[in-house]
């Protein structure tokens, strides 16, 4: 597990068997990784971009939402989920902007139908729970298993920096 903040850190620093390191990442808040017998860490496939509500109403309104969505798409891993933390309510004020429930239900769905998992929780309680289930769950898939395509931690972060070009159709979205 690599990043998000410190309370999460630590609900998951409580697992057995988890190691958690909170670093910058180019890509996502969390993300899942794994020693292979070659002493590489590897990414176990999943990527976790975590927002709360207001959060996400900023992003809609200063254009972040799509970049960050279309680079979700673009990572090269099998589970991208989108987080949503928070009460969805009829309009969140985001730097003098008033953003209509309308276009927070349509980013979401928009994740959805992109092919991302889209969860939503109430609450950081809400978002810690779920976090430890599906590290669990990770846990348990992928222990003594083989990945079918691995790609390392490094070869992500590089992949996935902010400095790539980006194609015209995205700078212009």
């Amino acid at each position: 597990k690599r990043g998000g903040p410190n309370v999460i850190a630590m609900a998951l620093q409580g697992l057995p068997g988890v190691k958690v390191d909170v670093v910058s990442l180019a890509l996502g808040d969390i993300v899942w990784t794994g020693i292979g017998d070659d002493g590489v860490e590897y990414m176990l496939e999943t990527v976790c971009e975590r927002k709360k509500n207001t959060d996400l109403a900023q992003s809609i309104s200063d254009g972040r939402y799509s970049e960050q969505k279309y680079r979700l798409e673009n990572c090269g891993l099998s589970r991208v989920i989108y987080l949503l933390e928070g009460p969805l309510n009829e309009a969140l004020v985001s730097h003098s902007r008033t953003v209509h429930l309308q276009s927070l239900i349509t980013a979401t769905l928009s994740v959805a139908h992109d092919g991302l998992i889209f969860k939503h929780t109430k609450s950081m309680n809400g978002t810690t729970l779920y976090l430890k289930s599906l590290t669990i769950y990770l846990m348990e898939k992928y222990l003594h298993k083989i990945l079918r395509a691995p790609i390392s931690f490094s070869q992500f972060q590089r992949a996935n920096s902010k400095t790539k070009l980006l194609p015209v159709t995205q700078v212009f979205a």
